[in-house]
C-alpha cells in the first residue's frame, strides 16, 4: 500500500502554505485603516499615594464626606480635577501595627505580615 497514492493527503508544501496563512490571520486586525477603526476609549487610571515616613497623614485627609467634600490644604491643588477624582481616607488594616517600616508590606493588600519575604497575595 502506497501512502502517497491516497487522495486525501496533501503535500508538505501545500500544508506549510496554509499554515502560514492561519498564523497571519490574527494580524489582519492591524490592517484596518485608521479612519475606519473605532475611536479609542479614554484610558481609566488609578493613582495611589503612599506617605510612609515623616508626614502627618491627618493633614491629607478629607474634611467632610459626600459630594461637597472639602479638600485639605495639601490637596488644594487637586481642586481643578475635583470632578475626575474620588479621594478616600481612613482606611485601616488590623495588621498594620502602626510602625512606619512595616506598613509598606500590607499597603493596598489584605495580606498579613509574615515571617518571610514571599508573595502573600497570589
Amino acid at each position: 500500500m502506497n501512502i502517497l497514492s491516497q487522495n486525501w493527503l496533501i503535500s508538505r508544501r501545500h500544508m506549510l502554505r496554509g499554515l502560514g496563512v492561519t498564523l497571519a490571520l490574527p494580524l489582519l486586525d492591524c490592517m484596518v485603516p485608521l479612519r475606519a477603526a473605532d475611536a479609542p476609549m479614554k484610558a481609566k487610571r488609578s493613582v495611589f499615594i503612599y506617605l510612609p515616613n515623616g508626614v502627618n497623614t491627618v493633614d491629607y485627609q478629607i474634611r467632610e464626606s459626600g459630594p461637597d467634600y472639602k479638600l485639605s490644604m495639601p490637596l488644594q491643588s487637586l481642586e481643578k480635577h475635583r470632578s475626575n477624582i474620588t479621594p478616600f481616607s481612613g482606611i485601616h488594616h488590623p495588621n498594620g501595627l502602626g510602625h512606619h517600616h512595616n506598613c509598606k508590606s500590607i499597603w493596598l493588600t489584605g495580606a498579613k505580615i509574615g515571617p518571610s519575604e514571599r508573595n502573600t497575595i497570589s
